[in-house]
């Protein structure tokens, strides 16, 4: 759990931080990038490559960021789905939005 957390706030962090779309889309096609590569690249590499460890390890890691960065881009999109329906930002907190609502009804609005 703690690598999928770490590459999930590192991608986070590095890619396109102010930009969620972008990131979002970016994240994607990284994710996508990384298993069509391996389902063309793997299969024509000699079979004593696949069994040296360190290779294992790199091919693991590889593909292991590529799962992070595909769901990475699903619960983005999600956001970015959800954000456009609501008219909410996805920085917004419960708090901030239970303090909209009873501003909202204090001031008489139909909620």
């Amino acid at each position: 759990a703690s690598v999928w957390r770490g590459v999930w706030y590192a991608v986070d962090a590095l890619l396109f931080p102010n930009n969620e779309l972008m990131s979002c889309l970016a994240s994607g096609s990284i994710g996508i990038s990384s298993f069509v590569g391996f389902y063309i690249i793997v299969p024509q590499l000699p079979v004593a490559l696949i069994n040296i460890e360190a290779f294992r390890l790199v091919t693991w890691s590889i593909a292991h960021f590529g799962i992070v960065c595909i769901w990475r881009c699903v619960w983005l999109m999600w956001d970015i789905v959800a954000d456009a329906l609501t008219g909410l930002a996805s920085g917004d907190t419960q708090t901030e939005l239970l303090e909209d609502l009873a501003d909202a009804k204090a001031a008489g609005e139909d909620v």
